[in-house]
């Protein structure tokens, strides 16, 4: 692009300072387009050029039941409905299931809402993602007295705890339960909706066979 001739840019510097009303309304046009620009290649490249921080983020799918007589196409599945699902799979290497939950965490220096998400002990290999320190969740801590444990997100266990490495194997009060701390995830996870713990899904037998429509999970496949 040819650069503007002096007397031309001088001109155009000479109208603009004349005329404040026509500069304001260029100097917002301009600024408002850039802001666009910004906002849209955030997205784009969040969305479309960043790898998502999971193990083959492009074969990851969720699952949803259908209810066509409801008009309800993305509903959430009951606990029977998704032991069903997994025992029949043949379409999935693995599938597991989440919802999402809140809960008040006191930590070492103050107490403070968190959210976060009850998910079945598969869902971090689902995921992809190996917890920065500690362990995952074992099979055996889905049983009812063994699920008192938790995964802690990293900006959690930074601001709750300073990022100390021997929370590990500590019991931190979670609302009416303490829980043992086995992991903390690393800084780029934080599935489902910004979730900073994760706690296991109890699935003893009598909630495997329990009431179809008491529907809350959302199923996450690879």
């Amino acid at each position: 692009m040819p650069a503007l001739p002096l007397h031309e840019l001088i001109y155009s510097i000479r109208t603009l300072l004349k005329d404040r009303g026509f500069t304001t309304v260029v100097i917002l046009t301009l600024s408002l387009g850039i802001a666009i620009n910004t906002v849209v290649f955030s997205v784009v490249k969040g969305v479309l050029l960043d790898q998502l921080p999971y193990k083959s983020p492009n074969q990851l799918v969720l699952i949803w039941q259908d209810n066509p007589q409801q008009s309800d196409h993305k509903g959430l599945v009951s606990i029977p409905n998704f032991v069903d699902w997994k025992s029949r799979n043949q379409s999935f290497e693995e599938m597991a299931a989440y919802m999402e939950t809140s809960s008040i965490l006191s930590g070492d220096d103050a107490s403070e809402l968190v959210r976060g998400a009850t998910v079945t002990t598969d869902f971090i290999s689902v995921m992809g993602v190996a917890p920065l320190l500690g362990r995952a969740f074992l099979p055996e801590e889905e049983q009812e007295g063994r699920d008192q444990v938790v995964l802690l997100g990293y900006g959690l266990w930074q601001r709750q705890f300073g990022a100390d490495p021997d929370v590990i194997g500590r019991t931190v009060p979670f609302e009416r339960h303490s829980r043992l701390v086995i992991g903390v995830m690393p800084p780029d996870f934080d599935f489902p909706t910004k979730s900073q713990f994760w706690l296991p899904l109890e699935m003893d037998e009598r909630r495997k066979v329990s009431v179809r429509n008491h529907q809350m999970l959302t199923v996450v496949a690879d």
